[in-house]
């Protein structure tokens, strides 16, 4: 079994309370406190806040509350620094959930959590895979000039983008660990929907014609 570890403070810079808009009739937290309890592994729900209405939007749905220091709702602290604390007094596997990220996939999240059960990899991070050129901060390719003359998005090689909906791994590894890819890791590659991430007032207006259209086909 599993604990499932979501940080969702109170207050936002580009959308107010962004853990609490509105979404498809529900708060945006509810779509990952509603997979958690779908998905048959979890044990365990903590939520990381500081607001009251989160907290009572979180013990609705049966989650725990994991209180945020002042660091941590100022951002002087980091979310992966949050979770390394949390897991310092936890034991077994520990799941990262951001969310933002309201249209996680149970067969996917199954299909990592069976990947994770083999003991092959220290942890399997979601990512978001991209077969087309990258181009980087000085406005180059991210790829060699040769393979940017020979790429085909059929056969390239695809480069993988973390996007925030999962990270599966074990207490003693992200207590211990200075980063969380430095281990044995797996990228796992979402569905399009599934990397839906909302992070700009774009992003939730996007999200809202995904939420109002699966809303429609569900009656």
């Amino acid at each position: 079994m599993s604990t499932v570890f979501i940080p969702a403070k109170g207050q936002s810079s580009r959308i107010p309370r962004k853990n609490l808009t509105e979404l498809g009739g529900y708060p945006l937290l509810w779509w990952t406190l509603k997979i958690c309890q779908q998905w048959e592994v979890v044990e365990e729900i903590y939520v990381a806040t500081e607001d009251p209405e989160i907290e009572y939007l979180a013990l609705q749905h049966g989650a725990n509350i994991y209180p945020l220091q002042q660091a941590d709702v100022d951002d002087k602290r980091t979310v992966s620094y949050l979770w390394k604390e949390f897991c310092e007094h936890r034991q077994g596997c520990q799941i990262l959930m951001h969310p933002t990220s309201p249209f996680r996939q149970i067969q996917e999240l199954q299909s990592a959590w069976e990947q994770y059960q083999t003991g092959q990899y220290d942890v399997i991070i979601s990512v978001r895979e991209e077969r087309r050129m990258i181009i980087g901060a000085n406005n180059k390719p991210i790829i060699s000039w040769e393979e940017r003359m020979t790429r085909l998005t059929q056969t390239a090689q695809p480069f993988y983008i973390p996007d925030g909906s999962f990270y599966i791994s074990d207490s003693s590894f992200v207590s211990r660990c200075s980063y969380f890819e430095e281990g044995r890791t797996l990228p796992f590659p979402l569905s399009t929907i599934s990397c839906i991430e909302i992070d700009t007032p774009e992003d939730l207006e996007l999200a809202r014609i995904v939420a109002n259209y699966k809303n429609s086909i569900s009656r």
